[in-house]
């Protein structure tokens, strides 16, 4: 019975021992149930299956190298490799213990195959050869200007960048992401060449800023209940540059723009006439003034016609003088560098830009530059540079005293300078030159006098009639009533338009008008001295208004002596001038000169005792206008040089 039992003992502890060594066998060459390689299922397979499996999950598929848009492809299994077979295997077999099989088949076993792979560069480059990656090349882009748009005005384009990698660089970057288990590879950021100017650059926005200050606006336009828009589009279209190349708007255009309002806005303006009984004309100048204070332009002024003969004067001068020396000049060389110098001095026509102003912290930071250098350049106080100290001193002290004058005058300048943002309408019209009540008074005194005076003669005319028809008969009483009616009524003056102040919106211009007289000719200015020589009478308008007027004296009708009908312009006011004819035919004093024809000009004639009629035709001036001292006296205060003279029969 023991002997049994041993018996079976022993041929169970046999079976134990040959099944234990049956699995430490199999387990020497096969994995643990609930095993994972590499996070993929690898239970109870051989270690070579193993490696065929690490194989099969990292040599296969394709591999994208990217740079910007483009895209280029690898087959995997063509440029990879496991690099090293038995490092695997050798990771695999070392990562489990066979001999403890009988409790590691109980548990779970994640294995990190310890794969390295390796990249066939050769393989990859001829490959991304053929598809161009190794030669590709990108230029870089600047960030650039936009070109203008109703909507955003002007933007900044951005910049892109460019691209260009070495080969060996470029297949290295390829190899070691590869390598590195990437199968999406950019190489756009690593290989970038950046461009020489950035969407950030200061200058390039600075200068996008500058344009849409000038240009980036739209504004309403307003006369009563009508209106139109002056753009961005309109106000691009005058962008230009100066010289130095600062951008801003040509002030001719602006100006032209300006004066066209009266007929882009005729249809309006005509049924104002209609409704009110007054004509209405656009005044411009005003118009300029709130425009160009709208966007912060510094408006240039016309060159007058006096500074322009003096400049040219000057010019050419100077470039006869070059020419004499040019003559002189050995080689051709000399000639031309002679020639240019002296145009490098000539004084060139006034640019006619309107520019942004400068901020008034620019101004500040400039005056006091400006001081610290007068302040710097100031010498020192040793008694060698005594006297000079002296004299610098009250050079200075006298420059702080214009300083401030200057500054005073400024101060005084500011406050009288109009606020553009406002505007007084009447009857819902911005009217410039409003009739005043002194001027309404006045105006109702007249037309009082005048109908009362008409009143008399009437009477006078009626009872005329009745005397008449008293000795022809008597008269009846319907004659007597329609007599009576026919009267007129008295009318007290008409009632002055309510002035309204209001604010204008950022966008919103009134545009201001004037109430011009009858007889005021559109084409010549808002402010104009007519000299009509078939009537011998001189006119002086201002803001469309008849302001003075008198007879005159113009030349005689002939070749040698008539005054030239045309349009002109004041050149310049002189007093206590000495006119003295060709050949010293004649020399005449006279108190107030404004000439506008070269030799010919507006001056009072103190030897005339009469003015008008047909003076001229008999005994006519040299082709001046001859006017009574008193008026050219107050026409002398009035006019300005630059002033349209209109001449016409």
């Amino acid at each position: 019975m023991n002997w049994s039992r041993k018996k079976t003992a022993v041929t169970a502890a046999a079976l134990i021992a040959a099944v234990y060594a049956g699995g430490v066998s199999y387990f020497t060459g096969h994995t643990f149930p609930n095993t994972t390689v590499d996070g993929k299922n690898a239970s109870m397979v051989t270690d070579t299956a193993v490696l065929e499996q690490v194989r099969a999950d990292n040599i296969q598929g394709t591999l994208q190298v990217r740079v910007q848009d483009k895209e280029y492809t690898l087959n995997v299994p063509e440029v990879l490799s496991v690099a090293d077979d038995s490092a695997v295997l050798g990771t695999v077999k070392g990562s489990r213990n066979p001999y403890a099989w009988p409790v590691e088949v109980f548990r779970s076993h994640e294995v990190a195959s310890g794969r390295k792979l390796a990249f066939d560069t050769e393989a990859a480059g001829k490959l991304l050869d053929e598809q161009g990656l190794t030669k590709l090349e990108i230029e870089p882009v600047d960030a650039v200007l936009s070109e203008f748009s109703e909507e955003n005005g002007y933007t900044v384009i951005p910049d892109a960048d460019g691209w260009k990698g070495d080969r060996a660089a470029v297949l290295e970057a390829v190899k070691a992401a590869a390598e590195g288990e990437s199968r999406d590879i950019d190489l756009t950021e690593q290989f970038a060449v950046k461009a020489a100017v950035l969407a950030d650059d200061a200058s390039l926005n600075g200068e996008v800023e500058e344009l849409n200050a000038l240009v980036n606006h739209d504004f309403r336009l307003l006369v009563g209940d009508a209106e139109q828009t002056l753009n961005g589009e309109t106000l691009n279209s005058w962008l230009t540059e100066t010289r130095d190349g600062r951008k801003g708007l040509d002030a001719v255009k602006i100006r032209e723009y300006s004066e066209g309002l009266q007929e882009q806005m005729g249809d309006i303006l005509q049924e104002l006439q209609d409704k009110n009984g007054q004509r209405y004309i656009v005044d411009y100048e005003t118009f300029t003034n709130i425009l160009a204070s709208r966007i912060g332009l510094d408006m240039p002024e016309p060159e007058s016609s006096s500074a322009k003969q003096k400049r040219e004067a000057a010019n050419a001068k100077l470039k006869k003088q070059a020419e004499k020396d040019a003559k002189k000049a050995d080689t051709e060389e000399e000639k031309a560098k002679i020639l240019a110098e002296a145009e490098a001095k000539m004084t060139p026509e006034p640019e006619m830009v309107a520019v942004l102003a400068a901020p008034e912290e620019e101004q500040d930071v400039q005056a006091e530059k400006d001081a610290q250098a007068e302040k710097d350049a100031k010498p020192d106080a040793s008694p060698a540079n005594a006297s000079s100290a002296d004299a610098a001193k009250k050079e200075a002290e006298k420059k702080d005293a214009e300083k401030k004058d200057a500054e005073k005058s400024d101060a005084e300048a500011a406050e009288e300078k109009p606020d553009y943002t406002k505007a007084i309408l009447y009857n819902g019209l911005f009217i410039e030159n409003p009739v005043t009540e002194e001027a309404a008074a006045e105006a109702a005194e007249l037309k009082k006098a005048e109908e009362e005076k008409k009143k008399a003669e009437e009477e006078k005319k009626k009872k005329a009639e009745e005397k008449k028809k008293a000795a022809e008969g008597t008269a009846t009483g319907s004659d007597a009533e329609e007599a009576e009616a026919a009267a007129p009524e008295e009318s007290g003056p008409e009632p002055l338009p309510t002035p309204v102040e209001v604010t204008m919106a950022e966008n919103e211009i009134h545009i201001p008008l004037l109430e011009a007289d009858p007889g005021f000719e559109l084409g010549y200015g808002l402010n104009y001295v007519e000299v009509d020589i078939g009537n011998q009478h001189v006119t002086l308008y201002e803001n469309c208004r008849k302001v003075m007027e008198s007879a005159c004296v113009t030349g005689i009708p002939n070749k040698a002596r008539a005054t030239h009908p045309g349009v002109f312009k004041i050149d310049y006011k002189q007093r206590n001038r000495i006119l003295r004819g060709s050949q010293n035919l004649y020399a005449s004093f006279v108190n107030y000169w404004m000439p506008f024809d070269g030799g010919i000009g507006l001056h009072d004639a103190t030897w005339r005792g009469t003015f008008g009629g047909e003076i001229y035709k008999y005994s006519g001036s040299h082709g001046c206008v001859n006017l009574p001292l008193s008026f050219a006296k107050n026409l002398y205060a009035h006019v300005y040089p630059g002033e349209t003279v209109y001449v016409h029969y």
